[in-house]
């Protein structure tokens, strides 16, 4: 007869990226189990240093792996000393609720008339990014305008703004990162950084040309 293999209704059916998840389950056998182990598919669904893991305690803690997202099936397998096994599986969807990191940005910075601004931020997520955008108000203009942020390598993300010529004052801007599970981050986290704008053009001089009169006494 083969063994008798039961995993708890109580096992989890969700879980989060990068969290930990336990597996319980019943086994026993007329004769007697020399082995249970639990295996998982796909393989880098758990954070493990190899599959099968032993499962003689009837209870078994997984690492979900930090940046997968979907599902997974684990299996219990126990096998009795006439070399009879019995199997019981279960799955398990992972939900990556983990959101998109942003650090190093440019924060408030100061810039000329007509001067063309770059802002950096190093952006980051445990399974990939969606897209990275820059909210920026104009002087004087009242209204946001959207930027796409692009990356320059790794995990830099940068756009070039362009101060109007004719206008001193503060813009504003912030960043906001979207991943592909619909996670967002925003930097900072409330309110918004600032460029100060000042004038550093000199006035322009021009002198008309013509005859000149000159008389003394």
């Amino acid at each position: 007869d083969p063994p008798f293999v039961s995993l708890s209704d109580d096992n989890p059916t969700k879980a989060e990226s990068g969290k930990m998840v336990t597996i319980k389950g019943e086994f026993s056998d007329n004769i007697g189990v020399v082995s249970s182990e639990l295996t998982w598919s796909p393989a880098d669904a758990v954070s493990a240093p190899a599959q099968p893991i032993d499962f003689m305690n009837k209870s078994v803690d997984l690492n979900i792996s930090n940046g997968f997202s979907g599902q997974f099936t684990y299996t219990v397998e126990v096998k009795d000393a006439s070399g009879n096994s019995s199997t019981d599986s279960g799955t398990i969807y992972v939900d990556d609720r983990t959101k998109p990191e942003i650090t190093d940005s440019t924060g408030d910075t100061d810039a000329g008339t007509g001067d063309y601004v770059k802002i950096e931020a190093n952006v980051s997520d445990n399974v990939g990014l969606d897209k990275v955008l820059l909210y920026w108000v104009k002087i004087d203009a009242g209204q946001e305008t959207e930027v796409t942020m692009s990356t320059t390598g790794g995990d830099i993300y940068e756009a070039t703004l362009n101060m109007d010529p004719n206008k001193v004052g503060e813009a504003t801007y912030y960043i906001l990162a979207r991943d592909t599970s619909g996670n967002f981050s925003r930097d900072p986290k409330t309110g918004s950084y600032t460029i100060t704008v000042k004038d550093n053009d000199p006035p322009d001089i021009s002198i008309a040309r013509g005859d000149i009169t000159a008389t003394t006494g």
